[in-house]
């Protein structure tokens, strides 16, 4: 095992990233070359080794029998609002599931919302945000694992999506109107929109987007300054999030971000010229 480390060492960088020297022994083992699969492979019969060391039949079998129990997860609440009694959303997979299901549970009733296989075999959800009344469920659905999510709004009462599907919303935030009319989401621009990354389509400078229930999401109305967007408990007011980003480059193959208020937006006078925040080493200030 020394002489891998020894070997693997050979390609050690050191980068100079904001005035900080940052040392990469092994930067070597980011290649996939014959030394980095010895060194997996050498690591992996070590392993190995050591953990046949605390072999227990008795704890594995307890081991299985928690795994085939389940997990619950991810639970939201919608408010009453002219449902009577509040709606719980929850994820709940099965000790030999793949994916878990999104149930929603009423009183005493309990039944499945979103069952990812049923959209793919592939499929998986990503996320999901309930209105605050509980009549909407909005969630996002990549395939393959991607993480490359598809919006969609599921009626809940019907079961059936309300919405034209909205691409593009990789890692999105989302934040709903309070009269459920309508939200607040991330995505980033289409080729054929203002700010189109062809480098990086999904990684870097999101925008915020307004969705209004039952319009086209092409016409959605966007921001250029903020991150994220939360609405007040009113709806009366949009809380934006700037944030600021480098890309990767020649010093470093890392991001580096930070983050700050912008501005507050009246809800429903989207959009509008937005104050933004720009960064000034360590502190923040407002522009108008």
């Amino acid at each position: 095992m020394h002489e891998l480390n020894a070997e693997a060492r050979r390609g050690a960088v050191t980068e100079t990233l904001h005035g900080v020297a940052v040392e990469d022994p092994y930067r070597a083992l980011e290649e996939d070359s014959p030394e980095t699969q010895a060194w997996i492979q050498a690591q992996t019969e070590r392993t190995e080794r050591a953990l046949a060391r605390y072999d227990d039949p008795a704890r594995d079998a307890r081991i299985e029998t928690l795994l085939s129990i389940g997990t619950i997860a991810g639970v939201q609440i919608g408010g009453t609002g002219t449902f009577g009694a509040q709606r719980i959303f929850y994820t709940k997979r099965e000790g030999d599931a793949e994916q878990p299901v999104l149930y929603v549970r009423q009183g005493e009733a309990t039944r499945p919302l979103i069952d990812p296989s049923q959209r793919g075999e592939h499929a998986a959800m990503d996320w999901y945000y309930a209105s605050p009344g509980g009549r909407y469920l909005a969630f996002g659905i990549s395939d393959a694992g991607d993480e490359r999510s598809v919006l969609h709004v599921l009626d809940v009462d019907s079961g059936a999506d309300s919405s034209d599907p909205i691409e593009r919303t990789k890692w999105t935030s989302l934040s709903w109107l309070h009269d459920e009319t309508g939200f607040y989401y991330t995505r980033y621009p289409a080729p054929t929109e203002p700010g189109h990354d062809a480098e990086h389509p999904d990684t870097y400078f999101p925008r915020v987007y307004f969705h209004r229930l039952g319009q086209p999401s092409a016409s959605d109305p966007w921001s250029s300054a903020p991150r994220m967007a939360r609405t007040s408990p009113a709806g009366t007011w949009a809380r934006t999030i700037a944030t600021s980003c480098s890309r990767p480059s020649a010093a470093g193959p890392r991001a580096t971000c930070a983050s700050s208020i912008a501005a507050r937006i009246p809800a429903h006078a989207w959009p509008r010229p937005t104050p933004t925040t720009r960064c000034a080493t360590s502190s923040w200030a407002k522009t108008t």
